[in-house]
């Protein structure tokens, strides 16, 4: 690849693993889901250094894990119908049977091609519909486990309760330093997916989401606002935001510390999550 010159891809496995540099032992920076798009700026042996478009971030990741596209290649893929992934993590197959083999695995969020026939209908086998992956490998998925985008997007409803019931799903996840998918996520993870499935896109990052909304006291506080903790400003040291939490109203918050569960605000509760200071709520909605 010539310094300074961009392609385009699109993430062909269910979640491609952002690294700060091109090396697996280097931190974990973000996540991207299948179908994202991104900018290949560099390479270094069998990695490939991007910027992912949808959350807009730069990292690492492996070529595998992309499907490299000419500019009419990744025009087709922008304006092809598609299906959006609504179950927590399913597979494709290859034939319209789960006692066929896996062509992949894919999580919530993820995005295929719809397969059309002739007439431009999406084909279908019962109970079953065909995809493809970016790449244009092919195979089936259950109809109960997707949906057809751009009606997807059309009935978003970014409501508290419907931001909520989506974090509910990741209830027992476990915890993933730069996870954003059903995988494993960290804290800001779990939010942006929350609003992301909602319609609602936010920052990647703890430090940018504080930035979003506008702020309210914790006493006026109501379900679907984010709890921001960390470090208060003092001693001549900056504000430190490290942690964020979705308020479910009564004192409770959900948010993923250790694995995504539901905490007290009650310091008299035995679920109390005691471990640093709010410093912000922020009303989104």
């Amino acid at each position: 690849m010539v310094a300074g010159a961009q392609t385009r891809a699109v993430v062909e496995f269910s979640v491609a693993t952002l690294h700060r540099s091109a090396d697996y032992e280097s931190p974990v920076e973000s996540q991207c889901l299948m179908g994202t798009t991104v900018l290949v700026n560099d390479q270094d042996n069998y990695w490939r250094n991007v910027t992912a478009l949808g959350p807009r971030y730069d990292g690492w990741t492996e070529e595998l894990s992309l499907t490299v596209m000419s500019q009419d290649e990744y025009d087709a893929w922008l304006s092809a119908p598609k299906y959006i992934c609504t179950a927590v993590i399913t597979h494709i197959f290859t034939e319209p049977s789960t006692k066929s083999r896996f062509v992949s695995d894919i999580t919530m969020g993820g995005l295929v091609r719809q397969v059309v026939d002739s007439k431009g209908k999406p084909v279908r086998k019962g109970k079953w519909v065909q995809v493809a992956l970016p790449s244009r490998r092919s195979g089936w998925m259950l109809r109960s486990q997707l949906q057809d985008h751009a009606t997807w997007l059309a009935g978003l409803s970014a409501t508290p309760q419907n931001i909520i019931a989506t974090a509910e799903q990741f209830l027992g996840s476990p915890y993933m330093w730069g996870g954003n998918s059903t995988k494993g996520v960290d804290c800001s993870g779990l939010t942006w997916m929350a609003f992301h499935m909602n319609g609602v896109e936010l920052p990647r990052d703890t430090s940018q989401q504080v930035k979003e909304g506008r702020e309210v006291s914790l006493d006026d506080a109501v379900a679907g606002d984010l709890i921001f903790f960390g470090t208060p400003a003092e001693g001549g040291s900056r504000e430190r935001v490290s942690h964020v939490a979705i308020y479910l109203g009564s004192g409770r918050i959900l948010h993923a510390s250790q694995v995504v569960r539901i905490s007290s605000l009650d310091p008299e509760s035995p679920d109390y999550y005691q471990h640093r200071p709010i410093l912000h709520v922020r009303r989104i909605l």
